[in-house]
C-alpha cells in the first residue's frame, strides 16, 4: 500500500537556505532575509523567493514576514530527501 505521507526532494540549494536559516536562528534568534539568504548562497532574491514558496508549498516551513521563516519539518512529519 502507498505511504499516504508527501515525499520532497529537497534540492542541494535548498538544503543549504535551510541550513543556513537554522543557523541564524541559533545564533541570533531570528531568520535571515531573503536577501541574507541570496548572499549566502549566491543567488538572487527573486531565486531564493521561489525556493522558500516551494519549501513552504510542501510544508516544510512557514514563511510569517521578513524575518520570520518558521521551519516546521526536518524530518519528522514528513519525509524529506535531500540530493
Amino acid at each position: 500500500m502507498a505511504d499516504d505521507v508527501k515525499e520532497y526532494e529537497i534540492t542541494s540549494l535548498e538544503s543549504q537556505m535551510l541550513e543556513y536559516i537554522r543557523e541564524c536562528q541559533q545564533v541570533y534568534c531570528c531568520s535571515p532575509t531573503q536577501r541574507e539568504i541570496g548572499c549566502r548562497v549566491d543567488r538572487c532574491v527573486s531565486i531564493v523567493n521561489r525556493h522558500l514558496k516551494k519549501l513552504e508549498n510542501a510544508g516544510i516551513l512557514k514563511l510569517r514576514g521578513v524575518r520570520r521563516i518558521e521551519v516546521v519539518s526536518a524530518s519528522g512529519d514528513r519525509k524529506i530527501r535531500n540530493d
